[in-house]
């Protein structure tokens, strides 16, 4: 698909590039032979001023014209060959300033193929479950009450996963626009304390220890909605894949005109060789494209990633597998 836009591309330019190189030699090539035609002219003015045999004159004069036609082939072929470097050149230049263009286009699009694809998955995969089940317990005869209590019961779990999935798509579509992003100067420890609070509930149900120490009492201008919301995605991530009885940690540090937060836990950690997919939609270090064990669809990171970047910060992650693993998300002061 993108192998013809790139050459519709590349010739688009080459063409504007031979127009400009044409209009070009044409002015060199009239300037040039207005300057022939002086000099010839000038030739001839002060050939007149002598007085010799005519016939003399005449070779003369032929000798002068012979010259000048020379001259006009010569320049023709200079702009010919220049003309031909130039279009090849320009040609090969073309293509490659066409696949520079179209590289961040082509990559959003190839992205965009990938999440409609895994999305149509997830969506289907609970579908399918219900619809199956649904169809094996119509099959049953001798259907009990209990049994299709049981069979509702799985339905509206897999419903309730279907519900989960939708708002977590709305979420990654809601903050891939930078423009509905609301900045406001709030206070970094206002934000940790209210992300820690918000996972209270699924870190005591592991029994893990959310703590936050060194936050200072800086301010940065940013979406506190947004914020607050990536960095709730990056402690459950954390509480996530912790082991019962650990501790997680939050921390902020200030640099420069930068406030650092940090997120530090000891549990699985991330392979090396899936460091830089992490934040990738739907990507999920066990490569798999249904749900592990640790539930979720593997769009959380890449929601925080987004809602970072729109409001003008960073994420960074350093894992060694087996010995946990820092999320450093950088943010800029507020001025």
């Amino acid at each position: 698909m993108f192998d013809k836009t790139y050459l519709k591309l590349a010739g688009l330019y080459l063409l504007v590039l031979a127009v400009i190189s044409f209009v070009f030699s044409a002015n060199i090539y009239q300037l040039s032979v207005q300057e022939l035609q002086k000099d010839l002219n000038m030739h001839t003015s002060r050939l007149n001023q002598f007085r010799m045999p005519a016939q003399t004159k005449a070779l003369v004069l032929d000798e002068a014209n012979d010259q000048y036609i020379s001259s006009k082939s010569r320049i023709v072929a200079r702009l010919v060959v220049v003309n031909l470097f130039v279009l090849t050149a320009g040609g090969l230049l073309s293509y490659y300033l066409a696949r520079l263009t179209l590289r961040p286009i082509e990559k959003a699009h190839k992205s965009l193929e990938r999440f409609t694809a895994d999305a149509s998955h997830e969506l289907r995969t609970p579908i399918a479950a219900m619809q199956t089940e649904t169809e094996v317990t119509l099959m049953n005869s001798k259907l009990t009450v209990g049994e299709a209590k049981q069979q509702l019961q799985s339905n509206l779990e897999e419903m309730q996963k279907l519900t989960g999935l939708t708002e977590t798509l709305l979420q990654v579509a809601r903050f891939s626009e930078s423009d509905l992003v609301n900045l406001e100067s709030v206070k970094v420890s206002t934000l940790v304390k209210q992300a820690t609070k918000k996972v209270e509930v699924m870190a005591k149900a592991k029994s893990i220890t959310v703590s936050a120490s060194n936050i200072p009492g800086v301010m940065v201008k940013v979406d506190p909605e947004g914020i607050e919301q990536a960095l709730i995605i990056i402690l459950e991530n954390a509480i996530k894949y912790s082991d019962k009885g650990q501790k997680v940690i939050i921390s902020a540090t200030e640099d420069r005109n930068l406030v650092k937060i940090s997120v530090k836990d000891k549990g699985k950690g991330i392979a090396k060789a899936d460091l830089k997919n992490i934040f990738e939609r739907f990507y999920r270090a066990d490569s798999s494209r249904t749900k592990n064990e640790s539930g979720g669809y593997g769009l959380g990171l890449s929601i925080a990633k987004n809602i970072i970047q729109t409001n003008g910060g960073s994420i960074a992650v350093d894992s060694v597998e087996g010995f946990g693993s820092v999320f450093t998300v950088t943010l800029k002061k507020a001025e």
